[in-house]
């Protein structure tokens, strides 16, 4: 009887095989699916490492210009037609801005009148020179004759010969007395023709070699007196060194800018009435809905620009007056707004030709991402190419700002009187450790920060504060601010008004306090920021560390919206800041002081970062040397539950105000429950500490309802060039978020870089994966397939 075929010995062979097949089919489809588990787990990227992944548009940029386009259009049409009442707001400003500059103006006088009189006051050095040296003249000749009666009423032979010798030194005096007596006048003389001659070289703008050029004489010293032995009174007596560095420059500078103080003042009150007038007739077209162009529109008058003072002479040993240049010169007037374009057109433009751009790899790149965004928005975008080496005239208007000169690997990005000009550098990323070798592109994220930049229609501003001690350790906060859509400017609280389109305003690192009405001063910079906040979707960043000094009007200013910055005052009534030490799970470095914050949740500190803590691997946000907040003692602590719609749970604390006002105070990011605080090498606390907050103000403007907010960091290493410019932390994503959730304004985050991959499963292209995967799962399997059914076929008919 024959046996069945599947259980001959000849065929077991063959369904080995058939099973072996099997086997490694399923497991090549396992192994290739666990290789793209791992990689969506651990964020491991197949990019194409060519230049034409790179440049090619995402579809997430691609979307993000879309929506910002067709909203910029809108915001044109809209502003078009409130252009009427935005130019009577900006005349009513214009007259507070007015009275402010009178009082700058009439504070600059007095300010001149001190200068003039400390720089008198410093030439009676001369003038006590000559007049010490006569009278050591004067001295000299009396103890000449002193010496003289001395040596005839002497019997004694020793006092004789002592007498003796004291009428040689006292005749050597008295002829040092009228040397220095005439070299002291002649410094004086020197000094003043010194003056003259500096003043005359300035004016013509004359160096030394110059043909006309008034040379300067050198000072002299005075000569030293010869000491008497037995009348050390005397001696004492005798002149001073001669002072050399004294000049008159600054008689002249004080001078001339008290002058300078006086015509600002009748600049100043003659534009304040300009001001007032301009009001008026702002009101008049407003009510007839009319602007420049219009028919039935009146025409504003102009205003003077102010005279720059002259800064004073820098001398050693020399207690200087305050400088002019610290007393702001009165602002420039805004003028009214025009009808914006209704269409949005935006020039890229490159400094070089096409074919020379194409040799140079790094910026092909720049120029083919260039091309893409062109193709993709023709209605929009025109890229064009200028020769600045045979026509360097070409860029001449854009070296008239901030830049003064620029080259061939600039990138040029305009619209209408917008632009800004690019680096090549600014659209690739770089390690702090390696800054010549780029590890990312970034070209997606810089076109898109600055089109949207230029193309909008009225940029909103974010002001950084100064003259409070402010150090930025980098610029790379405000780098990330302008990528956030704002035009930075920085604003002096004490002399400026914040300007009616600012949105933010940051105050980082500060050592000095703000200025209040305290009886000396009628400034009050606080007052000036709790207007601004007063004002629509208006905002403040303030940024602290341990090394804050106690600032008392700022941190009373922040109490009232619920922030108290943690210190610690010990038994001998010292008061030192605290810095805030992380568990080992959270820190980045062995001594615990660079750490990883942890996100909040729920409330709005949860709802402005929900984006970035809901992502599959949320980034790491990094703090460090932090020190620590709490909640003011004017609000009151109280715990949301969660919701049976899925919300979190959240601490927060709250105030309301007879006015209306509600606010509420948010934790954003805190510690772990396992770190501690430290003051003056000791421990004060433990448990979760908060390092970020945000405190919103909610209040109805007419009908509608609105909110302010203040955010508060305890880190100002947190906004620095090495966390912020970092593709591993989150820093940057959170200042984004943070100015999208502030204002109303357009802003373009969450385009990642192109990472430049370092190691094998990251240099891997997906097309390359995906052909491997092939290879390896079909070669084997049809070698074995083919292998087994020639066995099979073999054997079965062998």
């Amino acid at each position: 009887m024959k046996k069945n075929i599947m259980s001959g010995k000849k065929l077991k062979h063959g369904s080995v095989s058939l099973i072996l097949t099997i086997f490694i089919v399923v497991s090549a489809i396992i192994l290739n699916v666990a290789v793209t588990m791992l990689a969506n787990n651990y964020n491991w990227m197949y990019i194409d490492m060519t230049s034409e992944q790179l440049f090619t548009l995402s579809n997430d940029c691609i979307d993000l210009l879309d929506r910002s386009f067709i909203k910029i259009m809108e915001n044109r049409e809209g502003m078009n037609k409130e252009l009427p009442k935005t130019n009577h707001g900006i005349a009513e400003e214009n007259v507070k801005t007015a009275e402010m500059n009178v009082t700058i103006a009439e504070n600059a006088i007095e300010a001149a009148k001190r200068n003039l009189e400390a720089a008198r006051e410093n030439l009676t050095v001369f003038e006590q020179s000559v007049i010490k040296a006569r009278t050591n003249v004067n001295i000299a000749e009396s103890n000449l004759e002193f010496a003289k009666l001395l040596a005839e009423l002497a019997e004694d032979d020793s006092f004789k010969s002592l007498a003796a010798e004291n009428i040689v030194i006292a005749e050597k005096n008295l002829a040092i007395a009228k040397e220095n007596l005439i070299i002291a006048a002649n410094n004086a003389q020197t000094a003043e023709t010194n003056a003259a001659n500096k003043k005359y070289n300035d004016q013509n703008a004359l160096k030394e070699g110059d043909e006309g050029f008034l040379p300067y004489g050198k000072f002299v010293s005075l000569k030293d007196y010869e000491a008497f032995k037995s009348e050390d009174e005397i001696k004492k007596e005798y002149g001073e060194e001669f002072i050399d560095h004294v000049r008159y420059d600054n008689i002249y500078t004080a001078e001339d800018n008290l002058e300078i103080a006086e015509k600002n003042l009748v600049i100043a009150k003659d534009n304040l009435n300009i001001a007032k007038e301009n009001e008026i007739l702002a009101a008049q077209n407003a009510d007839k809905n009319v602007i420049k162009g219009d028919s039935g529109y009146t025409e504003l008058k102009g205003y003077t620009e102010s005279l720059s003072y002259i800064s004073y002479i820098a001398v050693s040993n020399f207690t200087e007056p305050s400088k002019f240049e610290d007393v702001k010169k009165t602002s420039a007037f805004k003028n009214e707004r025009g009808l914006y374009e209704t269409d949005v057109k935006v020039k890229i433009i490159f400094c070089d030709l096409p074919d020379n751009i194409k040799a140079n790899d790094s910026l092909n790149l720049v120029y083919e991402t260039a091309k893409d965004l062109e193709d993709r928005f023709p209605e929009y975008i025109k890229v064009e190419n200028v020769d600045i080496w045979n026509n360097s005239t070409a860029v001449q208007k854009y070296k008239t700002t901030s830049y003064t000169s620029i080259n061939s690997t600039n990138v040029i990005i305009e619209s209408g009187t917008e632009f800004r000009v690019c680096t090549l550098r600014s659209f690739f990323a770089f390690d702090q450790a390696d800054p010549q070798t780029p590890w990312a592109y970034n070209g997606e994220k810089t076109f898109a920060a600055n089109i949207v930049a230029v193309a909008q229609a009225e940029s909103p501003i974010a002001c950084i504060t100064v003259n409070h001690g402010e150090v930025f350790k980098d610029f790379q906060l405000l780098y990330t601010l302008q990528d956030a859509g704002y035009k930075v400017e920085t604003i002096d609280l004490a002399y400026q008004q914040i300007p009616e389109d600012c949105r933010l305003l940051v105050i980082y690192d500060p050592v000095e306090d703000l200025m209040v009405k305290d009886g000396i001063s009628d400034i009050s910079e606080v007052e000036k920021i709790d207007r601004f906040l007063d004002g629509l979707s208006c905002a403040l960043m303030v940024f602290v560390d341990p090394e804050t000094p106690k600032l008392a009007n700022l941190e009373e200013y922040l109490e009232e919206w619920g922030v108290v910055i943690n210190r610690h005052t010990d038994s001998l009534d010292d008061t030192y800041g605290s810095v805030v030490k992380e568990s080992a799970a959270q820190s980045l470095t062995t001594d615990g002081f660079t750490f990883t914050g942890t996100y909040v949740q729920g409330g709005a500190g949860g709802g402005i970062y929900k984006l970035l803590s809901e992502k599959s691997n949320p980034p790491k946000i990094v703090f460090k040397n932090s020190t620590s907040l709490s909640y003011s003692g004017l609000y009151t602590p109280k715990y949301v539950e969660p919701t049976e719609d899925g919300d979190a749970g959240y601490n927060c604390a709250t105030y309301s105000s007879n006015g209306g006002a509600y606010r509420t105070v948010y934790d954003v990011f805190v510690t772990s429950d396992g770190a501690v605080s430290m003051a003056n090498g000791n421990q004060i606390g433990s448990g979760a500490h908060k390092l970020m907050t945000v405190t919103r103000e909610n209040q109805m403007v007419g009908n509608e309802q609105d909110h302010s907010s203040v955010m508060v960091c305890a880190s100002t290493e947190f906004a620095t060039e090495a966390l912020l410019a970092s593709g591993v932390y989150g820093n940057s994503d959170v200042i984004m978020a943070t100015s999208r959730d502030f204002g109303e304004e357009f802003v373009p985050v969450d385009l990642d870089y192109k990472i430049f991959a370092s190691t094998e499963i990251s240099s891997m292209t997906t097309q390359s994966k995906n052909l491997w995967t092939t290879l390896l799962t079909v070669i084997p399997t049809v070698l074995i397939i083919g292998t087994g059914i020639f066995v099979l076929v073999r054997r079965r008919y062998s």
